[in-house]
């Protein structure tokens, strides 16, 4: 049986940028490593076996693999519970944030009135690295029974200084 730690043995965040010319690309990346837990998506503690909220791999005569058991009528949620076969390892990289910018010439910017005119794109949340066998949304949620993946958000500005 797998004993997992629910507090991650180390967290890490790394912001970056690359300035060239008057582009600018800033990078955030998150990171919980070594640390996991019984997921309820994968017990009947979440109604998930009987209702199949996720595409899971189950047990049937027509696909007899060994990645999930068989739902059943009956709560076997002793045996899912006692085994190791819902603790996952809830490790992950997330690629937070990416932000791309261009600062328009001052020759430019003068023509909105303004010092400085910096247009830019965002993108928040694009991709989570996971361990192979995670099957949940989101391993920064996972105790939550409204557990979602972050929204990934696309965000259009202009900053200016007057």
């Amino acid at each position: 049986m797998h004993t997992f730690n629910k507090i991650p043995k180390w967290t890490a965040g790394l912001s970056t940028g690359f300035y060239y010319k008057n582009f600018d690309l800033n990078v955030y990346f998150y990171t919980r490593q070594k640390y996991g837990q019984l997921l309820g998506v994968l017990t009947d503690e979440a109604g998930s076996t009987r209702y199949n909220h996720l595409d899971v791999d189950f047990w049937t005569p027509d696909n007899p693999s060994n990645a999930c058991p068989k739902p059943a009528i009956t709560n076997p949620q002793e045996l899912l519970v006692s085994s190791d076969y819902a603790y996952r390892d809830l490790s992950f990289i997330r690629l937070k944030n990416i932000n791309l910018g261009y600062t328009l010439p001052k020759e430019i910017s003068k023509k909105f009135y303004s010092e400085k005119f910096r247009v830019y794109f965002m993108v928040e949340n694009p991709y989570t690295w996971t361990k192979s066998d995670y099957v949940g949304l989101d391993p920064e949620n996972c105790n939550s029974y409204t557990d979602h993946r972050p929204l990934t958000s696309f965000i259009f500005g202009v900053n200016a200084s007057f």
